[in-house]
């Protein structure tokens, strides 16, 4: 960073990263100097970044963490302006597989900006019968595993709500 500089930053999307052999998941953050540029890597315990530069290499800092409730650096992060990168995703509700199925199946989904999902499941009649994805998610493409363990073979339906986004697709439990 450059001091007495505006911060700019876009999100990027999310990171799964290992910090002290744990994996975290935490918002990316990038700050572009046009040689350079610094993606930051943000959870609610870890502030991690990386520096590429113009020759490629990539330098790692931790600048904040938490362990075990003990505060090491610093967790705060202002920015005084965050831009929305463009969606690269589309919406979207892919096929599951394997289709049909006993008695597990991957449901992939793609979601273009941020919004809340919803991912749930339906049986013929129109009975909810579990519900897969309901939290805010950020754009990207997510994959989410259903299992049928208990319930009866036959057609069930699964729909992605996303904004005002809705798709429905149908797959078969066969025992």
């Amino acid at each position: 960073m450059i001091p007495g500089r505006p911060i700019f930053y876009t999100i990027l999307g999310t990171v799964q990263t290992d910090i002290f052999d744990t994996t975290v998941t935490g918002k990316i953050l990038k700050e572009d100097f046009g040689l350079e540029y610094w993606n930051y890597v943000w959870t609610e315990e870890f502030g991690k970044l990386s520096k590429k530069n113009m020759q490629g290499v990539i330098e790692y800092l931790l600048r904040a963490c938490v362990i075990n409730g003990f505060v090491y650096g610093d967790t705060n992060f202002t920015a005084l302006s965050v831009n929305i990168a463009e969606p690269v995703f589309n919406y979207k509700l892919f096929d599951n597989y394997p289709n049909p199925f006993n008695p597990k199946t991957s449901i992939q989904y793609a979601v273009g900006s941020w919004q809340f999902v919803t991912l749930k499941v339906y049986d013929v009649l129109g009975n909810e019968v579990a519900t897969l994805v309901n939290e805010e998610k950020l754009a990207g493409e997510y994959e989410v595993e259903f299992s049928a363990k208990g319930l009866p073979s036959g057609i069930y339906f699964y729909q992605l709500r996303a904004g005002n986004f809705v798709e429905t697709k149908k797959m078969i439990l066969l025992k």
